[in-house]
């Protein structure tokens, strides 16, 4: 049976899709955080599935969400990737800020560090944190998706064009 690379991409799709609506769009930044995180991990593990032989030793290993995205990062094949894995790194910095915070003290700083890393969704949102990081976990899940299966796309010959940083855009 051949590898269809637009349904496994159209399947993902529709996933991220389902995945996204059950983030809350005003239940707390800490809800948002968690939900995201926890969406994150689910297609981390889905992008590592498709590269193992035998995954039930993979789940049997209880990765860490740091761990896991470090074994991901190492299979990174596109250099435009990079600030996604930045901004998993980021997000798990809040998210641990919040599961271990009452108040949710500490937030701030890791919350400006993943704006940081992705200025253009972070200017589309403005002040709001909560739309803000949905935004940014739909991204990241897409990059995940794209980098997991980017062998079958480069043999499909797909075209597909990461958004350019702020500094390497052209000036109006």
């Amino acid at each position: 049976m051949e590898f269809d690379v637009n349904q496994k991409i159209k399947e993902r799709s529709v996933y991220a899709d389902e995945v996204f609506k059950l983030l809350p769009s005003s239940s707390g930044i800490e809800l948002v955080v968690l939900k995201g995180h926890l969406a994150i991990e689910e297609f981390m593990y889905l992008a590592l599935q498709d590269h193992v032989q035998d995954f039930k030793w993979i789940k049997e290993a209880r990765l860490s969400f740091n761990q896991l995205a470090c074994i991901l990062r190492s299979m990174n094949k596109m250099e435009g990737l990079n600030d996604a894995y930045s901004a998993i790194f980021a997000l798990n910095s809040i998210r641990n800020k919040c599961a271990h915070s009452l108040r949710g003290e500490g937030i701030n700083a890791p919350i400006a560090k993943l704006r940081h890393t992705l200025p253009s969704i972070s200017e589309k949102h403005g002040n709001s944190d909560i739309q803000f990081i949905k935004s940014a976990v739909g991204y990241i899940i897409s990059m995940i998706s794209i980098n997991s299966r980017l062998e079958e796309i480069k043999s499909k010959e797909l075209v597909i064009e990461l958004p350019k940083k702020k500094s390497e855009q052209p000036e109006a």
